[in-house]
């Protein structure tokens, strides 16, 4: 099953994200210096929304997500559950239409897999068994 991601949103304007009720911005701030860093960050339901300035472009942002598919069609709560390709395809549709993200401008930069088995062990005893 596919959990984790990272993607780049390209030719997106961030300032839609920035004016979306369902994002809240947070900017990260050097606590010993008070310099501000150079992106903003929200959190909702396992993803981050990431803002970065643009170097290319004043008043512009590269735009990004990541995190937790599956954590997000959990609504946040956990990724515990199974989860199958019509539920990620769901949790797409849900991002492309909330926060107006076309797949077809995202470029995957990192995808994690997982799977679950199960197995006559303990999880401590299939561990220990582990040869490196």
């Amino acid at each position: 099953m596919i959990d984790s991601v990272k993607i780049d949103i390209l030719n997106f304007d961030g300032n839609q994200w920035l004016h979306n009720s369902l994002l809240e911005f947070h900017v990260y701030t050097n606590t010993r210096t008070g310099e501000l860093g150079n992106k903003l960050v929200a959190k909702y339901r396992g993803l981050k929304f990431i803002l970065r300035e643009s170097s290319m472009c004043s008043g512009a942002y590269n735009c990004s997500i990541e995190g937790s598919l599956h954590k997000y069609f959990n609504r946040g709560r956990n990724n515990t559950t199974d989860f199958d390709i019509g539920q990620l395809q769901d949790a797409i549709l849900e991002i492309q239409k909330k926060f107006n993200v076309d797949p077809n401008l995202a470029i995957l930069r990192n995808l994690e897999v997982g799977i679950n088995l199960n197995v006559p062990l303990s999880a401590g005893e299939l561990i220990g068994n582990l040869v490196a």
